[in-house]
């Protein structure tokens, strides 16, 4: 999911950059162009709808520019069907696949239904209600871009040259929608500025940052903007303005590049300390290994099945034994869709899993899995005991040899199928992982 949203974040920011630069130095958008615009949006919105809202501003832009722009041209023309067909011909595509491997069902159920109904978490609306008004949603999505972008303005004058980097971006944005305001670029500014709103749908301007995987597009556009604003800014002013506009231009000129400056100079500064602190083994490297899937791979083979959870993408991903069901996270949506409760425990039933490695204590979305994941943890209580309980119910007294801290514990956290709970209690401590005291 994570790798989803950023993935396809990134898809947008190359269509961005062609519009920007086709609208600014007003060059026509031809049919070449709508082929890459359908490839890289259609590759961006079938692997999430977070984007959604931006990609339909895309298309409007493409299609407003094309057809009444660039030049006057008859939409119902056989000749000007080309688009439509261009940008609708990825999904036709999808659909057909879905329908030949039998996973349209589940395509809607998972990406539309359970969206809207259980996932989408910055909707505010009554306890038990799964109802989505698109344009409520649209509407507080922009009132909550206006909300932060507005504050970062407002501390303009204090010059927080400390931590710049939110309020640099919020500058050089405003700067580059004055820039086409004033240059007569009405439709451009506000094709930039929807974009700016909508690349923030899960995200903040207010709270951007580097580990912030979802303001990742607003923050990459940002960039961009800056590098296209200064350039263009500057050639601009050297040609025969009138007083008025020059003054203003300069000034916003000189604004964004003193912002700028500091700014990429934060970011240097940054930089340097995690190349230090990653050299001084101080903070984790990229050759680091997850901590859980090694213990889980010494007590299961790859015929076994086993699973960590709830939110644990990478020790998965390096655990050997097969994963029991598709549903390889639990979050609170999950644990309020009916249809992935029964679904999930059916996959546990039949594919039942050695060993699971759970934390319900662990937060999600301000949650843990005793205020959402009942019904797994039902499940987990009748099927499977944790080594404090089978040393409870033995009478042993059995501790970890692993130190435990907040990630490690098996003592409460391993739970083992009650099947073969004896012979696996002996693997632990064959392995040295337990101990009987």
């Amino acid at each position: 999911m994570l790798l989803a949203d950023s993935l396809s974040g990134f898809l947008l920011l190359p269509v961005f950059g062609l519009l920007i630069l086709k609208g600014f130095y007003k060059e026509k958008i031809i049919l070449r162009d709508f082929v890459f615009i359908a490839t890289f949006t259609s590759l961006s919105l079938l692997s999430t709808l977070t984007f959604s809202y931006l990609i339909a501003g895309i298309y409007l832009w493409t299609l407003i520019y094309y057809f009444f722009i660039q030049e006057k041209r008859k939409i119902w023309a056989r000749e000007s069907l080309k688009p439509f067909i261009i940008l609708g011909f990825p999904y036709l595509l999808f659909v057909i696949y879905l329908i030949l491997t039998g996973s349209l069902g589940d395509f809607i159920y998972q990406a539309l239904i359970f969206n809207q109904k259980f996932y989408v978490y910055n909707y505010p609306r009554p306890e038990g209600s799964t109802f989505i008004n698109p344009l409520r949603y649209a509407t507080i999505i922009g009132q909550t871009f206006h909300n932060s972008f507005s504050s970062l303005l407002i501390g303009l004058p204090d010059f927080n040259f400390t931590f710049p980097f939110n309020i640099s971006l919020a500058v050089v944005n405003a700067s580059l929608l004055i820039y086409l305001i004033l240059t007569r670029r009405f439709y451009l500014a506000l094709f930039v500025s929807g974009f700016l709103i909508y690349s923030n749908v899960r995200s903040d301007p207010w709270t951007s940052k580097e580990t912030d995987y979802q303001s990742a597009v607003y923050i990459m556009v940002s960039l961009f903007n800056t590098t296209f604003l200064l350039t263009s800014l500057y050639e601009y002013l050297k040609k025969n303005l009138e007083y008025p506009m020059k003054l203003i231009l300069s000034l916003i000129f000189l604004l964004s590049l003193i912002y700028s400056f500091f700014n990429v100079a934060f970011i240097l500064r940054m930089f340097s300390y995690k190349v230090y602190n990653k050299y001084m083994g101080t903070e984790a490297r990229i050759y680091d290994r997850p901590r859980i899937a090694p213990i889980i791979n010494s007590i299961t083979t790859k015929e076994d099945f086993a699973y960590i959870g709830p939110f644990e993408f990478e020790e998965l991903f390096y655990m050997h034994a097969k994963v029991p069901t598709k549903y390889q996270i639990l979050i609170p949506g999950m644990g309020s869709s009916p249809n992935i409760q029964k679904e999930m425990l059916q996959e546990f039933s039949k594919n039942k899993p050695k060993v699971i490695y759970f934390d319900k204590r662990f937060f999600v979305l301000f949650r843990s899995p005793e205020t959402y994941g009942l019904f797994f943890l039902n499940y987990l209580k009748e099927n499977y005991m944790t080594v404090q309980e089978y040393s409870e119910a033995n009478k042993i007294k059995l501790s970890s040899v692993l130190p435990i801290d907040a990630k490690i514990d098996l003592e409460t956290k391993l739970y083992i199928n009650k099947e073969v709970i004896d012979q696996t209690i002996q693997e632990l401590v064959n392995k040295n992982l337990i101990k009987v005291n």
